[in-house]
């Protein structure tokens, strides 16, 4: 995987939880809060050497799930002109499938697992490769 500019490791850092990664994959960990996660959505698509994120609702105790999702969709809708592919997965329960539903409604390709996001991913690749 490409390395990530310096200077937006530095920025990320603000989004990154205490045990978090700001390598590449970004892990911001199963604690991070919504703006965390928006940072770190944000961040990594206006980075110069990331040509595509698939970013991932991890549910747990502490995830706002919905919260999440609509906070992707903000940043979406703010990054769209940068012409890069956003995909999200959520794994999960009923909350997942409404995060989901919300997401694809802002047209955002969603997914409840990682398969179906990394094959939609990689066919957007070879999309890409015969342009």
């Amino acid at each position: 995987l490409e390395g990530l500019v310096g200077s937006e490791m530095c920025i990320r850092d603000r989004y990154m939880p205490m045990f978090g990664s700001p390598l590449n994959p970004i892990d911001i960990s199963g604690t991070a809060t919504v703006i965390q996660y928006k940072g770190a959505f944000q961040q990594a698509l206006r980075d110069p050497n990331v040509d595509g994120v698939l970013g991932a609702i991890c549910p747990t105790a502490v995830t706002d799930v919905l919260g999440v999702a609509k906070a992707a969709i903000e940043v979406y809708k703010s990054t769209k002109k940068l012409n890069k592919p956003f995909l999200m997965i959520c794994q999960g329960g009923e909350e997942c499938h409404q995060a989901i539903k919300l997401l694809r409604e802002n047209g955002i390709p969603a997914y409840p697992t990682a398969e179906q996001a990394v094959n939609a991913m990689v066919a957007l690749y070879k999309y890409g490769c015969k342009k």
